[in-house]
């Protein structure tokens, strides 16, 4: 059922007025293209990256400490978005995000990478969950699917545009730019968004401390399991079986307080709702699908089959380019009909067909194949993706926008915190197990897992050398993509039982569009 959405306090909706909130919706474009600006273009990157600090083992956790830290953020972000107003945390949160993409630009160890990755990814997400928080409360949700294909647009531009400037660093100056242009970005930003709109927090019982603390826990427990279950200890050892239950408890004990305390960080109840559950299930697995492209497709790249950072990056604008194009057709179909389920369906199909499609590739594999094949990839993500935030905010009531938004991109953030891992592990355990298998055609004492070094350096190796490692990888990324079909296929099951509620077309809130601050 669909919920009331016409404010609270007032007898009728403010009337929704897109030349009003230009200004507002502007600067958060502005802002969501910063964080989206993070991931990509470092992507590019990210093999030269490990080569150089630490080694193919350390990749998954690059990408997994920000999205750790994101996941724990988001929750907190969404409840100060509902209390505290959303203008002077959106300042805030560019700040951090700033100061974290400088200790990463300066970082000479793997480790302080990983420490200012977690501080970037606290900034980063709460960037993109009060974004969608001033989003949902200036636009219908009904009109919102337009909206979203303009926030598609600025991703799709980052997309393609961080990939080819990450890989130009690579290539002719180094990969700390990648960074530094972040952080320069970072203040640009800051600038932009001086005169969003202030709005009307609302009384709060205090942050739930203890749920936090659970979030974190068990987040950090899933990905050590992840990424040391089979490699680091057996899975039945102690200390894998330990983890299990320390998860195990603090999951349960999780959904137990966040159904006991009055203001919970996230609001685990709304997952009663069907409408709310499907979606935000929709979103954790399109968002594991789409990370698993993302972070393996590059490597696979410039690995297997022997291009550059940059033409990589040119090779996955489709990826990206296809996702407006997904998003831009959904959005319409759901301000023309009113509806999201047909959108979810279709969405899912073609992403599992995508995923399909790049399971099937290996080193022989044409150059222009992959990027088909993240094409049809990226029109199934920019299909699904609108509807697992628009779904809930829609059966969301008007004050708790904020921690509705939050548990959409939380729960992404824990699948994707814990995919990126879980793909990482099983990475890394195939492409070993493909050397330790081809270590009879090296010379004897040889170590396989030696060769594991930047593209460059790999690129550089005896022919037949190089080739043992490119099979390996090829095999490692195939592992991965397959996982990446298996989530696809459940997400397309999960969008089959999505509601067809219908879309609401007046305009959350009771006073409109407030005023924006003076210069």
């Amino acid at each position: 059922m669909t919920a009331d959405v016409s404010g609270a306090g007032t007898d009728s909706p403010a009337p929704f007025d897109p030349v009003a909130i230009r200004p507002a919706f502007f600067g958060v474009l502005v802002g969501m293209a910063l964080a989206g600006m993070s991931g990509t273009i470092v992507s590019t990157a990210l093999p030269t990256i490990v080569g150089e600090l630490g080694g193919y083992g350390g990749l998954s956790w690059v990408v997994s400490a920000y999205l750790l830290s994101t996941a724990v953020i988001v929750p907190i972000a969404g409840k100060l978005a509902d209390t505290h107003g959303t203008r002077r945390l959106f300042h805030i949160s560019i700040a951090v995000f700033a100061l974290g993409s400088l200790l990463a630009g300066l970082s000479t160890s793997m480790l302080m990478l990983i420490a200012a990755r977690a501080v970037q990814g606290i900034g980063g997400g709460a960037i993109m969950t009060v974004s969608l928080t001033i989003i949902a409360r200036l636009v219908p949700a009904r009109e919102r699917g337009r909206y979203q294909t303009k926030v598609a647009s600025v991703f799709a531009v980052t997309s393609v545009a961080g990939p080819l400037i990450g890989g130009f660093f690579v290539d002719n100056l180094t990969w700390r730019w990648g960074f530094f242009a972040i952080t320069i970005l970072s203040g640009v930003a800051a600038w932009v968004v001086r005169k969003l709109p202030a709005d009307e927090p609302r009384e709060s019982t205090g942050l739930d401390v203890v749920g936090v603390v659970l979030v974190l826990v068990i987040v950090l427990g899933l990905m050590l399991i992840a990424v040391w279950g089979g490699q680091r200890y057996s899975w039945l050892s102690f200390q894998m079986t330990a983890l299990s239950a320390v998860c195990a408890v603090g999951i349960a004990v999780f959904v137990w307080w966040e159904l006991r305390v009055d203001d919970p960080v996230v609001p685990v109840r709304m997952l009663r709702r069907r409408a709310v559950w499907t979606a935000t299930a929709l979103g954790l697995l399109s968002s594991l699908a789409m990370f698993g492209v993302i972070v393996y497709a590059p490597t696979y790249l410039q690995v297997t089959l022997g291009v550059s950072a940059t033409a990589s990056g040119l090779l996955l604008i489709p990826l990206m380019g296809f996702v407006l194009v997904g998003s831009t057709i959904g959005g319409r179909v759901m301000s023309r009909t009113g509806r999201y389920r047909s959108v979810a369906i279709s969405g899912s199909a073609v992403l599992t067909v995508g995923a399909g499609l790049l399971a099937t590739m290996g080193p022989s594999t044409a150059l222009w194949l992959p990027s088909l094949y993240v094409g049809v990839t990226g029109l199934g993500i920019g299909l699904v993706q609108p509807v697992s935030v628009i779904a809930v905010q829609n059966d969301a009531d008007p004050e708790q926008l904020g921690a509705a938004t939050s548990l959409t991109q939380f729960v992404r953030k824990i699948g994707s915190t814990i995919g990126v891992a879980v793909l990482g592990g099983l990475f890394n355990a195939r492409v070993n197990e493909s050397l330790d298998l081809a270590a009879s055609r090296l010379p004897a004492g040889t170590d396989p897992e030696s060769f594991l070094e930047t593209p460059s350096v790999i690129n550089a190796l005896p022919a037949e050398i190089a080739e043992i490692v490119r099979n390996a990888v090829s095999s490692g990324s195939t592992a991965a993509f397959t996982v990446a079909l298996v989530v696809a296929a459940i997400s397309l099951v999960v969008s089959i039982r999505m509601p067809d509620d219908e879309l609401s077309d007046v305009q959350p809130g009771s006073g409109g569009v407030p005023d924006p601050v003076p210069a």
